[in-house]
């Protein structure tokens, strides 16, 4: 029974290195939400045309939101 305890921790460490991986592409797709443009620059492209206009959108709501009056 003890050939099975290295199986279990490497399965441990496999489960552990899928949930660093998981949360890395999480953090990823926050930082794409927040800016629409980032993965064509990033790789050294020009932005599509409907991720320039996302941009000019979610600029557009941002700009929206900061001149509406706080509700107290």
């Amino acid at each position: 029974h003890h050939s099975s305890l290295p199986r279990d921790e490497r399965t441990i460490s496999n489960k552990l290195s899928a949930e660093e991986q998981r949360e890395r592409k999480i953090d990823e797709s926050r930082r794409t939400v927040n800016d629409p443009l980032k993965p064509a620059t990033d790789h050294g492209n020009k932005p599509s045309r409907g991720a320039q206009i996302d941009a000019e959108l979610q600029k557009e709501d941002e700009e929206t939101l900061r001149r509406k009056p706080k509700s107290d």
